[in-house]
């Protein structure tokens, strides 16, 4: 298993993993093609063997310690095989590397496996955001810090 930022060809497999994962404010070509290009944030993708098993997307704000992870997808083939830790343990590793110290996330209160993952890996609760989702459903905001000395210019 290996991890790498997302390249323009691998656009066509990101939208099929993204819409086999939600239906609700999917990513599409264009977004995919502009988190790619874009300077304030990773794409990031596992492959094994020739294939993109899962993609996470973090987004950074110039001057804040933190980092958001945007989006995380396991393709569906590849399912129940401890995937998703996998990936969010390169995407920590990503943020690190930013020098961002805390990684937030927003995740839907019905998506149980995703909440299971985020508690068992020390994502914590720090609020919740009311009708967040299209469907107007609930997101809990989770944290988790990563323990990290910042570099900080004077």
């Amino acid at each position: 298993m290996r991890y790498r930022k997302a390249k323009i060809e691998d656009i066509k497999r990101l939208v099929e993993i993204e819409n086999l994962s939600f239906n609700y404010d999917q990513l599409n070509n264009r977004k995919f093609r502009h988190f790619i290009q874009k300077g304030h944030s990773d794409l990031i993708v596992q492959i094994e063997g020739k294939q993109i098993t899962a993609y996470g997307l973090l987004l950074y704000r110039h001057g804040s310690s933190f980092a958001r992870l945007y989006s995380i997808a396991v393709h569906k083939d590849f399912y129940g095989q401890g995937l998703g830790e996998k990936i969010m343990r390169e995407l920590e590793f990503f943020v690190k590397k930013h020098n961002r110290s805390v990684i937030r996330l927003e995740v839907k209160v019905s998506n149980n496996n995703a909440i299971k993952l985020y508690k068992k890996i020390g994502y914590v609760q720090f609020s919740i955001k009311q009708a967040y989702y299209d469907n107007n459903e609930d997101a809990l905001c989770l944290q988790k810090n990563l323990n990290i000395k910042l570099n900080i210019i004077n």
